[in-house]
């Protein structure tokens, strides 16, 4: 069909990993609340805008811009990768796993890791996040990976709760601490 596609809440699966299921790329695909289904590997070449709590399931690569404000929680085991340099979203990201990005928007809306060996990997350049707090919530391990061109900057400080025992901060990259 022609369009995008746009989510009033509930989810949406499919079982080909085609971008062709959300209709025309060029309309974009829009979360106003609700979910995707799909299988490993899916491909957008869209633009994604999260208009209200927006969730994802398994390995996806967004190509086209992530904008919008509110909610966007990752869940499985695989990575969600968002890879277009001009990504605008400024919401409370939710990683269930292992995300990665090319551009983000800087706010006051928390990155927090999840259960497990949750990561943040960096693909950008230079970047500093003065507003954004990154947040540990986990019996596992977290991971902050820069793999991209500049420094990544994180005024905020990093928060670490939930139950007692020994836990590993994993910093990618060259590090530089002040307290």
């Amino acid at each position: 069909y022609s369009g995008g596609t746009t989510l009033n809440g509930g989810t949406v699966s499919f079982g080909s990993n085609s971008d062709a299921n959300l209709g025309a790329t060029s309309g974009g695909l829009t979360f106003n609340g609700g979910q995707i289904s799909y299988s490993d590997g899916l491909v957008l070449n869209r633009a994604v805008a999260i208009n209200a709590n927006a969730a994802l399931t398994n390995a996806i690569t967004v190509n086209g811009v992530l904008s919008g404000s509110s909610s966007l929680s990752q869940s499985g085991s695989d990575v969600a990768t968002f890879a277009n340099t001009g990504n605008t979203f400024t919401g409370t990201v939710n990683s269930g796993y292992a995300m990665t990005f090319a551009s983000l928007g800087d706010s006051a809306n928390p990155y927090n890791f999840g259960n497990g060996s949750a990561s943040f990997t960096w693909t950008g350049g230079a970047k500093t996040f003065a507003l954004r707090p990154f947040n540990f919530s986990t019996t596992g391990n977290g991971q902050i990976r820069n793999n991209g061109s500049g420094a990544l900057v994180i005024q905020q400080n990093l928060g670490i709760t939930g139950t007692a025992g020994a836990r590993t901060l994993f910093l990618g990259g060259t590090n530089t601490t002040s307290t």
